[in-house]
């Protein structure tokens, strides 16, 4: 009997040691490591944004490319982002919107160009999506609500259109935790400041969205990005400066062209339709 109880509280405490010891194991940590190697982050980037492709055109026009790039080379060069591994799709789409996919892409529908009053807003929208990218946000966001499952099959490549389009609607259709956006916003705010690009711009922005003056089917990046009010206050208390050097990203008269050009750009491709 005195044998039996000994070798019941050996393998009792061997099966402890083992539990124990796969608690310890970092299975995220495994799988992100996966997915690097199989270059999950960038098959899913590239099969997304051919699934938004398949809704929304993608802008052709150069000269407007051009301008929101610098916009990006702006905010990257001045906090020493590598701004060449990230790219950025234009759409022809008159919702007010822009997110991020993954391996650093992000895509902007032109109605949050002709949106923007000033190139200073837009250039808080991107800075905030930026900071998603480089805080890991999205792969996070999609590891969470997708389930890491899901994920997993893009390994085998056995990902399915279907399943593309649902990733897509996740990233582009469904709010970041409170957590995330409060980070983002922190980093925007730092990253506005070190383009001197002041956030207060950004502010005006949210502001303006939960102000109404926009219609109910343009506040698409109000419906992923809630509490807009709330955060518009919270970027000016972040702020760190009170001036910045007068060096504006484009000027009132360049601006307007750049807008009148993403609204003709839509105008023509909705007659093109026809």
């Amino acid at each position: 009997m005195k044998k039996i109880f000994i070798d019941f509280t050996i393998v009792s405490g061997i099966i402890l040691l083992l539990f124990f010891t796969f608690l310890q194991v970092n299975y995220i940590g495994i799988f992100e490591k996966l997915m690097q190697r199989a270059k999950v982050e960038e098959r899913l980037g590239d099969f997304i944004w051919e699934s938004v492709k398949i809704s929304d055109t993608e802008v052709e026009n150069a000269e407007l490319n051009s301008a929101i790039n610098k916009i990006k080379d702006r905010i990257c060069e001045a906090n020493q982002i590598n701004g060449n591994r990230i790219k950025i799709y234009i759409v022809y789409n008159s919702e007010v919107n822009a997110f991020a996919l993954p391996n650093h892409q992000m895509v902007i529908y032109s109605g949050l160009i002709t949106d923007c009053d000033t190139p200073e807003e837009l250039a808080g929208v991107m800075s905030h999506e930026i900071a998603h990218m480089e805080l890991k946000h999205v792969m996070k966001k999609l590891s969470k609500e997708m389930g890491i499952t899901m994920l997993a099959i893009m390994i085998g490549g056995n990902g399915g259109i279907a399943f593309m389009k649902e990733i897509a609607r996740t990233i582009s259709s469904t709010a970041y935790s409170r957590n995330y956006e409060r980070e983002a916003d922190t980093k925007a705010v730092e990253y506005l400041e070190n383009a001197n690009i002041d956030p207060s711009f950004f502010s005006v922005f949210l502001n303006k969205l939960t102000n109404g003056e926009l219609l109910p089917s343009q506040l698409y990046w109000l419906s992923t990005h809630p509490d807009s009010e709330e955060r518009a206050n919270s970027i000016l208390k972040l702020k760190k400066k009170n001036s910045y050097p007068p060096n504006p990203i484009f000027t009132h008269e360049e601006w307007l062209k750049i807008k009148e050009m993403a609204e003709f750009e839509e105008i023509e491709e909705t007659d093109s339709l026809r």
